[in-house]
C-alpha cells in the first residue's frame, strides 16, 4: 500500500512561504456541539506550498474521505475547486465502490441538475446577509428567509468550461485506488493565495478554530467581533482561510441544533447546577402538550442571601426581547449592603396575566422558604398588581416613578414646559412633600394657582398618587431607589449578552455569568471595606464611627449627607425640636423646604420628617446637623467655663461668686430637666417621635442594622424540585409568546420629570438642526489664534 503522506511540519520549517494556523484543539464543549461538522470543510491547516505532492494512478488510501482531504488539499494549491461528479455502487450492498471527483467548472451549465448545484453552490459573497428565522407557530417548523423585507434571495451562476480535470477513485479490496488522474485544465487558475478560500471546497473552518468560535459563541460575541479576533490572530484578514458568512453560517448551524431540544437541554443543565449546588433551586410548569409554560431556577447563594439578609426590598420587572420564543424575562433583583445589585432569582413566563404571575411570586415564596419581600417596587401593570396583592399581601408595593411620569410626559409635559413657574411646583409637591396630608395641601393649592381644577389629566394622575408619591412610602425601606432602576439596569448588562435569537439555554447560562459576576465585585467590595481606610470629610467622632459601621460605598454616601450639614442653619422650634432651614435657595435631594427634627436628650433618640433613616437606612443631613451642633456647644460650653475657672479661682470674692451662679444653673437645668420628664411621659404613647437611633454618637446597631437589612431566621432552605419530574424527557419547547411588551426598537427612553422630549441644541448657535461638529460658526472659531485659544 503506498500513502501519498505529507510533514506539515518539517515542511513548514524549510519553506517560509508556509502560513501555520496558530489554533491548537480546545479541550472540552461547552455548548455540546463537538459533533457539529460543516460537510466539505477542510480540516487541514491552511497552508502555502511551493511543490505541491500531486495524485497519481495507482495510489491507494484506507478509506475515501482520506483520498478527498488529500486531492482537495492539492487542488487548493493549484488553484481551483472541486465536487463529487459520478458515484457508482454494487449491485447487492448498495454501498459505493466507485466515486469520480471533478473540476468545479467541468460541463456546460445545461443540465438543470448542473444548474441547481452550481446555484447552491456559487453564491456571491458580497451580497447582503440572509437573515433566516424560524416560525415557531407552526409545527412543521419551516423556515423563511428574508432579503429586504421579503425580495428574492440573488444568486451568481458560474462560467462552465467543460473542464475534464478529475480523479477517479474505486474500490480493490479493502482499500480506494486512484485508477484514473487528468491534471490539465482548459482555464484560468487561481494563483492568489488569498482568494482561494472563495472556492467552493475549500471553505470550511479548521476543526480547532470551530470549537474556538464554539466559545467565543457562548460569550455572545458578534459574528464581526470574532473576526476581528481571528484576523489578528492570523496577522491578516486576508490570511484567514475562512470568511465571515463561514462563521455566521457555521453559528446558524449551533442555534438550529440548540433549538430542538432546547428546554429538555436547559432542565439537564439545571440538574448539573443542581449537582454542583445542592441548593440550588428551579421549577417548571408544562401545559397540557407538555410543552413548558413557565420556569423558574435561583443559585443558593442568592437564597442565603435573601433569607439571611436581603428580603427587605425587592425590585421587580418583566423585559422582552431576550429569548427565541418571545417569552417575557421576570428577574428578581435585590441590593446588598454595599448598594449593588443582586440577582435574586429569574423566570420565564408564557404571558403576563395573573395567573402567570401567581405561579411565579408562590414559587418564589417556595424557594425562599416563605420569607416574602417586605417592600417591592414595579412598573404600573395590573395583572402584576393583582398577584402581588393575592400572593404577598403584607408587602408595601409601589410603582415604579419614572414610567408613570413618562408616560404622562405626553399630556402634562407641554403644560409643565410653558410654565416654568408651575413646572417648580409641581416637582416641589411630588418630591418634596413628607406626609400624605402635606402632598394633599400642596397640591390643591397647586392646582387652584394654576386654574387646573378641571384639568383632566391632572386628574388622573391625581387617582393614583398612593402608587407613586414618596410621601406615602416615606417609612418605608426603598434604599436610594424612586423607580425601578436597578431591573432595568440589569436588563441593559443582560441584553449586552442575550438577543432575540437566543435559547432558553443561552439565556441561563448567560445569567449564571452575570451572577458570578456579581459575586466578584461584591467581594472585591469586601476587600477594599476590610483593607481600605475611609476618607472622612470631617474630624466629627460620629463621622469616624459611622466608617466603621458602614460599608465603603454606603459610607460615602453617607459622607456626602454629612457634607450637606453646612447647607442648613439651625432655629430652636419648641421643646425637643429643631428648625433645619438652608441655607441656600436648594438642597440637592431636599429642595427648598425646612425639616423639623426632634430629639430627645434623656433617651437620645432622633427623629426627622423626611425620614431618610427608615427610606434608606442611613442617617439624614439634618439628624447629622443636630447632633454636631451639640458637639460644638459642649466644646464652647467647656472653653468658657475653663476660662471663668481660672479667674474665679484668684481670689474669695471671685469664689464666692461663682458657687452661687454655678448653684442657681443647676436649679434651673434641674427644673428644666423635670418638665421634660413629665413631657416625655405624655409623649410616650405619642407614635410620631421614632427613636431610630440608640445614642448621639451612633453607638447603636441600627446603622449597621439598616445598612445591612439583616434579619434573623433559619437558613435553611428547601430542596430544588421540578414539575412533572417524571416527564421530564417529553418536555417540549414552547410556543411563541404575544406579549404585551416593547416592540424592537420602540422603547421609550426619557420622561423622568413629566416633560417632553427635547431636541438637543447646538453649543455654538443654540440650534436644533444641527450639532456643534456641523455648526456654520465652527469655522470662525478654528480661525482663532491659537494663543487667545490657550489663553482661555
Amino acid at each position: 500500500m503506498h500513502h501519498a503522506q505529507v510533514d506539515v511540519t518539517s515542511e513548514a520549517a524549510t519553506n517560509p512561504e508556509i502560513s501555520v494556523s496558530g489554533f491548537e484543539a480546545h479541550a472540552g464543549d461547552e455548548n455540546g456541539v463537538e459533533d457539529i461538522i460543516v460537510e466539505d470543510a477542510d480540516e487541514i491547516d491552511d497552508e502555502i506550498w511551493s511543490t505541491p505532492p500531486i495524485p497519481y494512478t495507482g495510489q491507494t488510501f484506507d478509506n475515501k474521505k482520506e483520498a478527498r482531504q488529500f486531492y482537495n488539499m492539492y487542488t487548493k494549491r493549484i488553484g481551483f475547486s472541486i465536487r463529487t461528479g459520478t458515484t457508482r455502487l454494487t449491485a447487492t450492498t448498495r454501498e459505493q465502490r466507485k466515486v469520480t471527483y471533478v473540476c468545479n467548472k467541468e460541463g456546460r451549465g445545461r443540465k438543470a441538475k448542473e444548474d441547481k448545484a452550481n446555484d447552491e453552490s456559487d453564491e456571491d459573497e458580497s451580497i447582503e446577509e440572509i437573515s433566516e428565522q424560524e416560525d415557531n407557530n407552526d409545527g412543521a417548523g419551516k423556515k423563511r428567509k428574508k432579503l429586504d423585507g421579503g425580495k428574492k434571495r440573488k444568486r451568481e451562476k458560474m462560467q462552465h468550461t467543460n473542464c475534464k480535470a478529475k480523479l477517479v477513485l474505486n474500490l480493490i479490496g479493502e482499500h480506494w485506488q486512484v485508477t484514473d488522474f487528468i491534471s490539465e485544465h482548459n482555464h484560468d487558475l487561481i494563483l492568489k493565495p488569498s482568494l482561494k478560500k472563495f472556492l467552493r471546497s475549500h471553505k470550511g473552518i479548521p476543526q480547532a478554530e470551530k470549537e474556538f468560535i464554539i466559545l467565543l459563541h457562548g460569550c455572545n460575541l458578534t459574528t464581526g467581533r470574532i473576526m476581528q479576533l481571528m484576523n489578528e490572530f492570523y496577522g491578516s484578514a486576508q490570511v484567514v482561510p475562512y470568511v465571515g458568512k463561514d462563521v455566521s453560517n457555521f453559528r446558524s448551524t449551533i442555534r438550529r441544533r440548540e433549538k430542538y431540544k432546547d428546554m429538555q437541554e436547559t432542565l439537564d443543565y439545571c440538574i448539573e447546577l443542581e449537582a454542583e449546588d445542592p441548593e440550588f433551586f428551579y421549577k417548571v410548569k408544562l401545559d397540557d402538550r407538555n410543552r413548558v409554560e413557565s420556569l423558574f431556577w435561583v443559585d443558593g447563594a442568592a437564597r442565603h442571601a435573601y433569607i439571611e439578609s436581603y428580603h427587605d426590598c425587592v425590585s421587580f420587572d418583566a423585559t422582552y426581547m431576550t429569548n427565541m420564543y418571545d417569552m417575557p424575562c421576570a428577574p428578581f433583583i435585590g441590593i446588598n449592603a454595599h448598594g449593588q445589585t443582586f440577582q435574586l432569582g429569574c423566570a420565564f413566563i408564557r404571558d403576563e396575566k395573573t395567573p402567570s404571575y401567581k405561579w411565579l411570586f408562590e414559587t418564589f415564596l417556595m424557594a425562599m422558604k416563605g420569607k416574602a419581600p417586605l417592600n417591592i417596587i414595579t412598573d404600573q401593570d395590573g395583572a402584576m398588581r393583582n398577584a402581588i396583592a393575592s400572593v404577598f399581601p403584607n408587602a408595601n408595593h409601589r410603582n415604579c416613578r419614572w414610567h408613570i411620569m413618562d408616560k404622562f410626559s405626553s399630556t402634562i409635559g407641554p403644560i409643565l414646559e410653558e410654565d416654568e413657574e408651575l413646572n417648580e411646583d409641581f416637582k416641589e409637591c411630588v418630591n418634596h412633600t413628607v406626609t400624605p396630608a402635606e402632598f394633599e395641601e400642596k397640591w390643591a393649592a397647586m392646582l387652584t394657582k394654576h386654574h387646573l381644577e378641571g384639568n383632566v389629566h391632572f386628574q388622573r394622575l391625581y387617582a393614583i398618587k398612593s402608587s407613586f408619591v414618596p410621601a406615602y412610602y416615606m417609612h418605608c425601606f426603598f434604599p436610594f431607589l424612586q423607580s425601578t432602576q436597578r431591573s432595568e439596569g440589569f436588563n441593559a448588562v443582560l441584553k449586552k449578552d442575550v438577543n432575540p435569537n437566543m435559547s432558553i439555554l443561552h439565556f441561563v447560562r448567560q445569567y449564571q455569568k452575570i451572577q458570578e459576576k456579581c459575586l466578584v465585585a461584591e467581594e472585591g467590595q469586601e476587600f477594599k471595606t476590610d483593607d481600605r481606610e475611609q476618607r472622612r470629610w470631617s474630624k466629627y467622632p460620629i463621622e469616624r464611627h459611622a466608617a466603621s459601621v458602614y460599608t465603603k460605598n454606603l459610607f460615602y454616601r453617607f459622607s456626602k449627607e454629612f457634607e450637606k450639614t453646612a447647607e442648613y442653619d439651625v432655629k430652636l422650634a419648641g421643646e425637643f425640636q429643631y428648625l433645619l432651614v438652608p441655607n441656600n435657595t436648594t438642597v440637592y435631594g431636599y429642595g427648598k423646604r425646612e425639616y423639623l427634627v426632634t430629639a430627645i436628650e434623656g433617651d437620645n433618640s432622633y427623629f426627622c420628617e423626611c425620614s431618610k433613616f427608615d427610606r434608606d437606612g442611613i442617617l439624614c443631613c439634618h439628624i447629622l446637623k443636630i447632633m454636631t451642633r451639640k458637639t460644638l456647644w459642649f466644646s464652647v460650653l467647656s472653653t468658657s467655663f475653663a476660662e471663668l475657672a481660672a479667674e474665679g479661682c484668684l481670689s474669695n470674692e471671685r469664689y464666692t461668686i461663682m458657687q452661687r451662679h454655678i448653684k442657681e444653673m443647676r436649679s434651673e437645668i434641674s427644673a428644666i430637666k423635670e418638665r421634660k420628664k413629665a413631657k416625655k411621659q405624655k409623649m410616650s404613647n405619642t407614635p410620631a417621635l421614632d427613636p431610630a437611633i440608640g445614642d448621639a454618637q451612633l453607638t447603636t446597631s441600627g446603622i449597621a442594622n439598616a445598612a445591612a437589612a439583616t434579619a434573623s431566621g433559619d437558613n435553611g432552605v428547601p430542596p430544588s424540585i421540578a414539575t412533572n419530574a417524571g416527564s421530564m424527557e417529553a418536555v417540549g419547547n414552547p410556543p411563541r409568546s404575544n406579549v404585551k411588551g416593547r416592540k424592537k426598537e420602540k422603547r421609550l427612553k426619557n420622561g423622568m420629570n413629566a416633560e417632553p422630549k427635547r431636541k438637543n441644541k447646538c453649543r455654538l448657535c443654540k440650534s436644533t438642526e444641527h450639532n456643534a461638529a456641523r455648526c456654520p460658526m465652527k469655522e470662525d472659531e478654528r480661525g482663532l489664534d491659537l494663543g487667545s485659544v490657550t489663553a482661555q
